[in-house]
């Protein structure tokens, strides 16, 4: 069974959607417009969602900015200390085929020990299997990776890189999909042009493959 990522060329490109229980790792520039993005599934199922830095507040009125009727079961401002536990905890009265959205996940990264680190992975991944939901772990891409990305990307499913062009004022966007467990994806379908505006739409004027 596959679910909506939100963004009908993603699915199409992914053979429906994504398989439902798998774990998703967006990376993007830390400057990057990664909101419509990270949160376009959030109008197709409900969600739990978990901010590591930005407060309650902030993620509500963006939400509210990107969409009409965003479908947030919860939002929790989880800090770093305790983060992965409190994660998990929150995690154990989700509804079946719910999203779960960690945004940002570079703090927990770096102050968790690598063992910590994996259990939690391992733990977030059963989960989402559970109850044949979608985890999305947003991580910074740029400066300093932490040491632990290696295993946040080795747990994924599937990796997600947002990547900017600044081209004078213009500013574009591609999506590249390097990490699809399970699937075979077309040359075509790795790497896709996006317009990040309130909504997601894709560039299909050029090829960028």
């Amino acid at each position: 069974m596959t679910l909506s990522t939100g963004i009908r060329a993603v699915d199409r490109a992914l053979g429906g959607g994504i398989p439902a229980g798998s774990l998703v790792v967006l990376t993007s520039p830390p400057d990057a417009q990664v909101g419509p993005l990270l949160h376009a599934g959030v109008h197709v199922r409900s969600s739990l969602y978990f901010t590591s830095i930005r407060t309650v507040a902030a993620v509500e009125n963006e939400l509210d900015r990107l969409l009409t009727d965003p479908q947030i079961d919860d939002i929790r401002h989880v800090g770093t200390d305790g983060a992965l536990v409190e994660i998990l905890a929150g995690m154990e009265t989700m509804n079946d085929r719910e999203d779960v959205i960690v945004n940002v996940f570079d703090p927990l990264e770096e102050t968790a020990d690598s063992q910590s680190l994996v259990t939690f992975l391992n733990d977030f991944s059963k989960r989402l299997q559970e109850t044949e939901g979608i985890g999305i772990v947003h991580c910074l891409d740029g400066g300093e990776v932490p040491t632990n990305r290696k295993f946040t990307l080795s747990a994924a499913d599937f990796v997600w890189r947002l990547r900017c062009r600044r081209e004078g004022s213009e500013i574009t966007h591609e999506l590249e999909i390097p990490k699809a467990s399970g699937l075979t994806l077309a040359d075509e379908d790795r790497v896709l042009g996006l317009n990040l505006g309130q909504s997601v739409t894709v560039d299909t004027s050029r090829d960028i493959a």
